[in-house]
């Protein structure tokens, strides 16, 4: 029985790794971005400059894309905002329903509410683990 479970572990293993590798190379990436912003600000200033060859080409989409970058920031921030109040409610509902480890567990529905679509199930399935061990099945 344990070595049919190997493989499942394994790949499970894999795609953490993928998962927090890529992670975290979001976040250097990301911090590379901001540490770098008031070079990266001047330098798209510049496009709209009378001796840029690319003047026009700016004047034209620049205002679309610097309305799409806001959109994509209030998007972010709405995710935010949703993963705290997800986190806040899902660790209210484990203190009344007495499951241990509620603060591990609301890290990982906080982290877990960053994931479209599938990342309730993502950060359902360890609680649903953890209470079904304490009811003892």
């Amino acid at each position: 029985q344990i070595l049919a479970a190997v493989p499942a572990l394994q790949r499970m293993l894999r795609y953490t790794s993928v998962f927090v590798s890529q992670t975290l190379v979001s976040f250097v990436f990301s911090s590379i971005i901001v540490y770098d912003y008031p070079k990266l600000r001047k330098g798209i200033k510049s496009l709209g400059s009378s001796a840029s060859r690319v003047r026009g080409i700016y004047k034209e989409i620049g205002p679309s894309i610097r309305g799409f970058g806001r959109l994509i920031s209030k998007a972010f921030e709405l995710q935010f905002v949703i993963a705290i109040l997800n986190t806040i409610l899902t660790a209210l509902g484990l203190l009344f329903l007495g499951i241990p480890g509620v603060e591990l567990l609301s890290v990982v529905t906080l982290i877990c509410s960053f994931v479209p679509v599938v990342g309730w199930i993502a950060a359902s399935v360890p609680m649903g683990l953890v209470a079904l061990s304490e009811s003892g099945f």
